[in-house]
């Protein structure tokens, strides 16, 4: 079974003290994903590690939502087909299931950073 998803993996981070950077993991990289509550979202989303998601996000990749290097499911009803998905897969029932089991990786493949252009 293959599902296609759009996802942004990419965002701007902008600190106060600084200029507006690109952040998101580039480096070839796999981790096991646990099932989190995320605080500044205030909703449930995959921790991949630290401060790094996989989570719902816009309605498209070219709507603005305010990544900052999280991997974000684009699109309305997007995210609970792919959550929906990786029960379907595991064939258990519930996501703190399969995160318990460390049943879930995420494998990011080497990327270049697009670069950042200010309109």
């Amino acid at each position: 079974m293959q599902e296609d998803f759009e996802a942004v993996r990419f965002g701007v981070h902008k600190p106060y003290s600084s200029h507006p950077r690109m952040v998101g993991l580039a480096e070839a990289q796999t981790h096991n994903l646990t099932w989190d509550w995320v605080t500044t979202m205030q909703e449930d989303a995959w921790r991949v590690y630290d401060g790094f998601f996989i989570h719902r996000g816009p309605r498209g990749p070219m709507f603005g939502f305010g990544s900052i290097g999280c991997v974000e499911i684009c699109g309305i009803g997007e995210w609970d087909r792919f959550n929906n998905t990786i029960l379907n897969l595991s064939g258990l029932t519930s996501f703190t299931e399969i995160s318990n089991k460390q049943l879930l990786t995420a494998e990011y493949e080497s990327a270049t950073r697009p670069p950042l252009t200010l309109v």
